[in-house]
């Protein structure tokens, strides 16, 4: 059912509620808009990489102009990237403390920026198609009422 990491902004992943369902061990995100996920991929630059006592490991924090970043903890290839670092990740949000961070099953290291730009690009076109299918449905649901009146 969540086998698939839908493509986001860390913006998204930052204000979407957190619910969880029984018998799945990770939060589902729900955004503002009613998307539903539980594995993510975003693509951002890294601006810090440190180390977090509280948590004994090394997190990576990435931003992706949204406004907004996100900390990616248990970083599989944590020596393969560096600051400034173009990075495409999948992973599961967990809440640490008061923080989501991004566990990563997967953390890729973007050669082309071009990626960074066609990524934009694609969460846009699916926020412009979600919205389209939610406007036809409050469409149909007006015309439904003032038929049965």
């Amino acid at each position: 059912m969540f086998e698939v990491a839908y493509k986001m902004k860390i913006k998204e992943i930052c204000e979407a509620k957190l619910s969880y369902v029984s018998g799945v061990k990770n939060p589902v995100l729900t955004t503002s808009t009613g998307f539903k996920a539980l594995k993510v991929r975003v693509m951002g630059v890294v601006t810090n990489i440190a180390y977090n006592s509280r948590i004994e490991t090394e997190v990576v924090r990435i931003e992706d102009g949204s406004g907004f970043s996100i900390n990616l903890a248990y970083v599989p290839s944590i020596h393969e990237i560096g600051f400034g670092d173009l990075v495409d990740v999948i992973g599961l949000i967990k809440v640490i403390g008061n923080g989501r961070f991004l566990l990563p099953e997967l953390v890729i290291k973007v050669s082309d920026p071009n990626w960074f730009i066609t990524r934009k690009l694609e969460i846009i076109h699916r926020l412009k198609k979600r919205a389209k299918k939610k406007d036809l449905k409050e469409f149909s649901e007006k015309i439904g009422e003032e038929n049965r009146k």
